[in-house]
This record gives structure tokens, sequence and C-alpha cells, in this order.
């Protein structure tokens, strides 16, 4: 097992380099954990054949792994993590935190962990036959509307955010030898408070970094695979699916 993990980790190695006329560079790692990990959680449902609505007791699931597959034994200047966990972000992270979160931290990845938050979702509301209005719904502010409903949820703040931030923090301190970013997500929408990933690595690839992308298949934004962006920009950027590393993200057969 350990030696296919390794040749599937050659092939990416062999594309990248097949793909690019630029040179071996310093590479920034920006994970976005949240992302990563709900694609995994459905990946392995997939594979096991458990309906996606269907809750399971969380999988195990080895940062080790994820790490060598971005990092790949090369120079990494810079490992960032953003993620949110319920509760209190930094209240005694050894018994808050999911155990991928301790195994980040010991491989030396600056941690940014939020705590998640009351998010309001408002919704049109429908009638419910002739004759009918809405049902009422108050909002936080204690109004009171007939034409739309009000539903609170836990949800991320601040996450993103952070790692364009910090993706930005690169590409500012590197602006005269850009290097290699590896991106995990596959988010490519705006986000709540600025334009989103793909944004930021339209920018970073417009100022002659080479970007990576680390992400699952069944969530990747058709931002990313858009013939027009791979074009343009084909001999600095890339792929790398972890679907092909399913089981020994599961298995942390490394460890």
């Amino acid at each position: 097992m350990r030696e296919q993990f390794y040749a599937k980790l050659r092939s990416y190695t062999d594309m990248n380099h097949t793909n690019s006329s630029l040179p071996e560079a310093d590479v920034h790692i920006f994970v976005d954990m949240s992302n990563i990990f709900i694609g995994f959680c459905e990946s392995y449902k997939i594979s096991r054949q458990i309906p996606l609505t269907r809750r399971i007791s969380m999988p195990p699931f080895s940062f080790k792994t994820l790490a060598l597959v971005m990092e790949r034994a090369r120079n990494v200047q810079k490992r960032v993590l953003a993620g949110s966990i319920y509760g209190v972000a930094n209240n005694n992270p050894q018994t808050s935190w999911p155990p991928y979160f301790l195994e980040a931290e010991q491989l030396n990845y600056k941690m940014n962990v939020f705590s998640r938050v009351r998010k309001r979702k408002v919704s049109p509301n429908k009638p419910k036959g002739r004759g009918r209005t809405p049902i009422e719904r108050s909002d936080e502010a204690g109004d009171i509307s007939e034409d739309v409903t009000y539903e609170v949820r836990n949800g991320e703040q601040g996450v993103d955010e952070n790692l364009h931030l910090n993706m930005m923090d690169s590409m500012w301190d590197n602006m005269s030898h850009p290097g290699t970013m590896v991106l995990a997500t596959g988010d490519a929408a705006e986000a709540e408070f600025s334009g989103g990933f793909l944004q930021y690595a339209i920018r970073a690839l417009e100022k002659g970094w080479k970007l990576e992308l680390v992400t699952w298949k069944r969530p990747l934004s058709s931002a990313w695979t858009d013939p027009k962006f791979l074009k343009k920009y084909k001999n600095q950027f890339s792929i790398i699916f972890l679907d092909d590393f399913l089981e020994e993200l599961q298995t942390g057969f490394l460890a």
C-alpha cells in the first residue's frame, strides 16, 4: 500500500514538471480545512454506499497523509490552516479540537481556528394554498414580516477571509520571486466579506505564481475547470484530486 501511495504521488509530481516551464520555487500551503474534511466525509460515504444524508460517526482522517500529498518533499516556506469548531475555538485545544487539527499543529501548520457563529438565512415564504398567508416569523431584531422566513443556523465566519489574507501576504512578501501556492479547497464562490478563492488564485497566477489546487471531485466548483481558465494558465495551474488518496487519508497508514 505504501508503494502504491508513493507511485500516485510521483505521477502528480511528474505531471506538474511536464506541464510547467517554470523552475522549482518555494511552496506556500493554504488549507480550507472545513471544505476538505466535508469532501472527505462525502467521498467516504460514497465509497461505502452510505446515503449522503445519513448521519455517521466522524471517520478517522489522517492530516499527515494530506500533508504528504500537498508538500511532496519540497521546500515549504509557509503552512496555513483555517477552520472552525463548535464552542470556544482556543479554549483548551487538546480537548476541543478534532484529532486532525492537533496533527496539523504538530506538523507546524499555523492554526487559525474560529468559533462557529449563529447566522440568519432569509428565505421567501410560499403561500400554503388559496386564501392562506405565509407564517409570520420574527427576526433577531424583533421585527415581523409575512414575506420571509428567518432560519438561524451555526456557520463559519472569517475562515475563507483568513486564508485570502495569508495568500495576499505571500504575494506581497514575494513580489520579486513568486513561488508555488498549494490551495486545498474546491470552493470558488464569493466569500461573505471578500471575492473568494478563485479571485485570489487569479491574482497569484497573474503575478507569476504557480498554483496547485488540492481538492475532491464531487464538490469542485466548475469555475476551476473552465476551459478558458485552464487554457490561460495551463503552464501554471494544476489540480490534484484527493479521491485518488481516499483510503490512505482514512487509514493513516504512514502513522
